[in-house]
């Protein structure tokens, strides 16, 4: 299977999980191929936003973490995009959803189109 993005493991950061109040380390993601996203199309060779791990974001969709969004918990994307510095966490699924600005998605929350 081709992979569509890998984690850059050196570029990461700690944030401060919103409702648990817990460090949460997250990975920046780096595309490996092109592809289009709900909100515009990533090219290869170009970093991302981060995840926590790569159950978060799946390598077979298009699904994408733009700027400083951030995903992780157990939230995960399904052919959707989070950009500007929006979260989503706790269960949240996304499918066929643009998660933009300073948006917090958590919780049991499932975005279907």
């Amino acid at each position: 299977m081709n992979q569509k993005y890998k984690l850059l493991k050196n570029n990461n950061q700690i944030i401060i999980h919103p409702v648990r109040g817990k460090e949460v380390r997250v990975y920046r993601v780096y595309a490996l191929v092109d592809f289009d996203t709900v909100y515009g199309t990533v090219k290869a060779n170009t970093t991302g936003g981060f995840i926590q791990s790569e159950s978060n974001l799946p390598q077979t969709d298009a699904s994408w973490v733009f700027h400083q969004g951030c995903v992780f918990d157990d939230a995960i994307l399904i052919d959707s995009a989070v950009t500007g510095t929006a979260q989503v966490f706790g269960n949240a699924i996304l499918r066929e959803t643009l998660i933009t600005d300073q948006a917090r998605i958590f919780g049991t929350t499932n975005l279907d189109d």
